[in-house]
This record gives structure tokens, sequence and C-alpha cells, in this order.
């Protein structure tokens, strides 16, 4: 049996991403940084980054979130079969050794306009708690974090809807003091956020 990064190709684009929860069981997502703010719609998507050099994936997962929002993580296993998304949205279940077993892999191709536009980004997500409160918000690439309830999150893959109807509907919006986002904004998932909801309809408990 193969641990999760034999399904990666080699010298492949890899990073973690965090399906995160609250002390009050709801999804941490992040909105991006300050330049986007002026959109007329805006992602969320998973607390993560990027693989670095001779860095495992749990250490790279709790170093993105000291780094992004300044909290320490709890891994969990996902008591679910992991599962493989890629490009073409064909996913399947796969089988590994690893100890902590993630939610899976999620192909991600880079929008046009971005500097690796085309390119396949693979994301492995991994199930988190969080052990501390949130501190620090990382301004350059992160400007604020909302919360989900499970049943937003399986809504998300079907609509874009409005930070202010989020909170309508009982998310929570942490924004540093400086900061102001309009709540008309309309938002929909990226990444971590949307491999979470299409990881939900394949998956069976093992």
């Amino acid at each position: 049996m193969s641990t999760i990064l034999n399904y990666i190709p080699k010298n492949a684009e890899v990073g973690v991403g965090l399906a995160l929860l609250d002390q009050n069981q709801e999804f941490i997502f992040f909105l991006p940084g300050r330049h986007r703010l002026g959109s007329a719609e805006i992602f969320y998507a998973g607390i993560g980054g990027h693989l670095e050099k001779d860095e495992d994936l749990l250490t790279c997962g709790r170093r993105e979130a000291r780094e992004e929002i300044g909290v320490e993580i709890l891994y969990e296993d996902s008591f679910f079969e992991p599962v493989y998304i890629p490009v073409n949205r064909n996913i399947r279940t796969i089988e590994i050794k690893d100890d902590i077993k993630p939610v899976g892999i999620f192909e991600m191709t880079h929008p046009e306009g971005s500097p690796r536009a085309g390119n396949v980004y693979h994301i492995v997500i991994f199930q988190a708690r969080l052990r501390s409160f949130i501190r620090d918000i990382k301004l350059d690439g992160v400007s604020g974090i909302i919360t989900m309830s499970k049943d937003q999150v399986k809504k998300g893959i079907s609509r874009k809807v409005t930070i202010q109807k989020l909170m309508d509907e009982g998310s929570r919006l942490f924004l540093p003091e400086d900061t102001i986002i309009d709540r008309e904004i309309s938002v929909y998932p990226i990444g971590t956020a949307e491999a979470s909801i299409m990881s939900k309809q394949t998956q069976r408990r093992r």
C-alpha cells in the first residue's frame, strides 16, 4: 500500500490544505489579501500553502497555520477513504498507509492571469482542528477569516453568495482592525474549500 505522496508525480507543485474546524464545529476559510478587495467577487479557501524543500506534509500544514492566522492545530484522521480529485473531476478513492489519513488529493489548475496559469497544483488536504485562538492574520495573503457550517460548505459548490448572506445564515467574520470588506461582495470556493465539497460526494467511511 502506498503513501499519499506516491500518487503525486515527481517534481509536481505540491501543497497542503486544511479542512480546519473551530471550537464551534464550523469550518474556517480565508478571504484573499487586500490586493483582491476591490473585486466584485472573491474566493474563499482553506488555510495552507506550498510544501517547502525537505518539509513533510504535516509540518507544512502546521507552519502555514501559524504563518497565516497565528494558530496551532491538531490533525485528525478523516475516518473516510481518501479520494483523488483530478482536473477532469473523475473522483476515485485511493488506498494509503499513512498514519494520519488525509481527506485526499485535489488537482487545482492555476487560473488565467496568474504566474503559473494552466499548471496543476496538487493539494493534499487534511482534516484538522484549532488548538488556539486566531491571533495574527497575514495581511499580504489573507484579508480575513470566515466561518461556515457544514451545511453552508455543502451549498458552496452550487452558489456564489454575498458575505452578508453568509453572515445572515450564521457565519462569523474575523478581520484585522484596519481592514474593511464590502459585505455585498460575492464569494465562491476554490482549492481546499472546493475539494471539501466534492470529496463528501464520494467518500466512504472505512
